[in-house]
């Protein structure tokens, strides 16, 4: 992640989403624990469980998950199929647009 200058990465198993792996988990599962990086599964590191978002949740509901759970971000399904990653800035880029607009 350092190398590619990312603050996260999706993990996924062939087709199948398993989650989010960011800072917060690597601070928390390597670093505040005492663990090596370099002797761990990504699978043990992978902690935090985010709640999913449906493509056609709106940016409201999206802003209160974040809120409410303290997350950065948010995957997004089409029913079963992963799509992408709603993050902090998309949110706040969306309401920076919405305001511009009113």
């Amino acid at each position: 992640m350092k190398k590619e200058d990312i603050s996260y990465t999706i993990v996924m198993d062939e087709e199948k989403y398993l989650g989010i792996f960011g800072e917060k988990e690597y601070s928390q599962s390597v670093v505040l624990n005492g663990n090596h990086a370099d002797e761990m599964l990504v699978k043990e590191l992978l902690g935090t469980v985010y709640p999913a978002i449906d493509a056609s949740d709106t940016t409201d509901n999206c802003i209160k998950l974040m809120s409410c759970y303290k997350l950065r971000y948010l995957p997004v399904f089409d029913g079963f199929d992963f799509i992408g990653i709603v993050t902090e800035n998309d949110l706040l880029d969306e309401v920076a647009k919405e305001k511009t607009v009113k």
